[in-house]
């Protein structure tokens, strides 16, 4: 009996736990300055469950990933600063490669840019295959984006983006191309 009351509380011990890394998305120093890093770290949760966790959390948001909103890539990006998983990166390009081309002309810009950065916060963890993929599927979203007129849907707009039009658009969209060149080199 002792035995099934220490595992319960175990159990709650981990739920508690598990709120607390989700609620921070995995970062421990958010979770030190939020003051519960501590107590966090006092339930003694193993490496092996916390990248389960964080699994939990890259697919969570990975299903949330949308050209309407650009919340859960932006979360993903802030994530792979901390925890850069080569799973983060995989997602978005799939995501990206698969609905991006339907998008306006500042959701492929923002999908480029952003997974433009998680290459180069990942770029020493992943394989050269991935490397190569994520930089290809990010070229050809910023080519598409240049051959393309400009299409701004509604909510959208250039000056949110620090855009005055297509000319600076596809400025930026060279200079990140230029940093795809980079990347591979």
């Amino acid at each position: 009996m002792e035995d099934h009351t220490q595992a319960s509380l175990s159990a709650e011990a981990e739920a508690e736990a598990k709120a607390m890394f989700e609620q921070y998305r995995g970062s421990l120093v958010a979770m030190h300055k939020a003051g519960v890093l501590v107590p966090y770290k006092a339930h003694g949760i193993s490496v092996e469950i916390e990248a389960k966790w964080y699994a939990d959390i890259i697919d969570s948001l990975a299903s949330q990933l949308s050209i309407m909103n650009g919340e859960a890539v932006t979360e993903l990006e802030a994530m792979a600063k901390y925890y850069p998983s080569p799973a983060i990166l995989e997602r978005v390009v799939t995501f990206a490669s698969r609905h991006i081309s339907g998008a306006d002309s500042l959701v492929k810009l923002v999908y480029a840019e952003k997974m433009i950065q998680l290459i180069k916060l990942m770029k020493k963890t992943i394989t050269p295959d991935l490397l190569h993929s994520a930089c290809k599927a990010t070229d050809r979203t910023l080519r598409d984006l240049i051959s393309q007129p400009l299409i701004v849907d509604e909510g959208h707009s250039l000056q949110t983006f620090h855009l005055r039009d297509k000319r600076a658009l596809n400025l930026r969209a060279k200079n990140s191309l230029d940093q795809i060149e980079e990347l591979l080199n």
